[in-house]
């Protein structure tokens, strides 16, 4: 079995991934997109990428934290992205872009920038508060999953216009958009993932962590007429 998919059942395993049966009424998940769209229909399923030190504690361990930061830089060098600096969207992001950082061979370590939350509206606005803020600099966004991207392209925004960053990608753990959109680059940014939310599914449904009822609810969702 390869590295990416162990990693994939550890997060199984860690109760990362929830299905709608284990939601309070069992019907399924708000996301962050229901504050605007109240009647958009329930997720089936729900990824909780934090640590256990996260403002709203979530699963995962240190090791586990440190393989996905394996994983992701591997993946920005394997898609040859190139940036002068990294940060992660907090608070999720950060210790993420902290494991991609650690990850980093030495002759090609890039400087972590820091940023905090400020919720002055709907996504939080992040602004820098540790390291190089020099305009023109290359940012590279990392965060730990994506529905629909307004909270990337938001933080995109406001490091362009109050810092003066160049930001072209971001680097997420998991895309759980449906297909259909997930070529689009909204505002500029593109973004890469370790994983699709199917790859996630069909590894959990091939090992017995879903069910083939549940696996087939998650597609219609994704995949709606």
């Amino acid at each position: 079995m390869n590295t990416k998919k162990e990693l994939a059942l550890k997060l199984f395993e860690l109760g990362a991934f929830k299905d709608y049966r284990q939601s309070d009424d069992g019907l399924g998940f708000k996301l962050a997109a229901h504050r605007q769209n109240p009647n958009r229909p329930l997720s089936p399923f729900y990824l909780n990428l934090r640590t256990e030190d996260n403002p709203k504690p979530g699963p995962l361990t240190p090791e586990t934290v440190k393989r996905m930061g394996i994983e992701m830089e591997k993946l920005v060098r394997e898609k040859n992205i190139v940036f002068d600096a990294l940060a992660g969207i907090p608070n999720a992001g950060t210790p993420l872009a902290e494991a991609m950082h650690d990850a980093m061979p030495r002759t090609m370590c890039k400087p972590l920038l820091g940023l905090t939350k400020h919720r002055n509206d709907v996504y939080g606005i992040e602004r820098v508060v540790q390291g190089d803020m020099r305009p023109g600099l290359r940012l590279l966004l990392v965060d730990d999953v994506t529905s629909d991207l307004k909270s990337k392209v938001r933080t995109a925004q406001i490091l362009r216009g109050d810092f003066r960053f160049r930001i072209s990608d971001c680097v997420i753990f998991v895309d759980r958009r449906p297909f259909g959109i997930r070529k689009d680059c909204p505002d500029g940014l593109n973004v890469e993932s370790v994983f699709t939310i199917e790859e996630l599914v069909i590894i959990g449904a091939d090992h017995g962590r879903i069910p083939s009822d549940v696996s087939e609810r998650i597609h219609i969702y994704l995949n709606p007429a």
